[in-house]
């Protein structure tokens, strides 16, 4: 080898690496990768907690739209077997058909149940909700309207994913008869 081409040669023009080389690649990597690790951990949680919430939303909208359409197919009300303005309601519905009189929803092992006709309670709402709170108000305007305000509170029961609730609100009128006796 000459002089010129000893002197021209570069430092780093070698075969392998070095063990800080390695240490600092492994590091490197091992912070890559913790980073990854947590961003997929927040995701999977958000999913898990948004489809808690999508599930409770559905339980929700179909138990309120329920007794609504139940409210405005009555014939009228029993307040003596209806429990108003507490946390935990019940509502006892007068209907035109024998079988079905009367309807009544309650809260029954943490899920909203209905009763038609003196029979049992069925529930209306799934295993992975819990009711928290199912209140009725009686919003009626004495000799004109028979109405109620209902406010249900779903809790998620795996609390795996953080404690969700979601509030529901409806308000619905007796329109056969108007809820009045004839």
């Amino acid at each position: 080898m000459s002089r010129y081409q000893t002197a021209t040669r570069k430092p780093f023009d070698r075969r392998g690496s070095s063990l800080l080389e390695f240490i600092l690649y492994f590091a490197v990597i091992g912070m890559i990768l913790t980073a990854v690790i947590g961003f997929s951990a927040e995701f999977v949680g958000i999913h898990n907690r948004t489809a808690i919430r999508r599930e409770i939303s559905r339980d929700g909208r179909y138990a309120v739209a329920r007794i609504a359409a139940e409210i405005r197919s009555a014939v009228g009300v029993n307040s003596g077997d209806s429990v108003f303005g507490s946390g935990n309601g019940r509502l006892s519905l007068a209907a035109s058909n024998p079988s079905e009189d009367p309807t009544v929803f309650a809260v029954d092992g943490g899920r909203l149940a209905v009763s038609r006709g003196g029979g049992g309670l069925e529930p209306i709402t799934s295993l992975s909700s819990a009711v928290g709170g199912f209140t009725v108000y009686d919003v009626s305007v004495p000799g004109r309207s028979r109405a109620f305000r209902i406010v249900l509170a779903l809790e998620s029961v795996d609390s795996s994913q953080g404690n969700v609730t979601v509030t529901f609100e409806t308000t619905a009128q007796v329109r056969k008869g108007q809820g009045f006796p004839d």
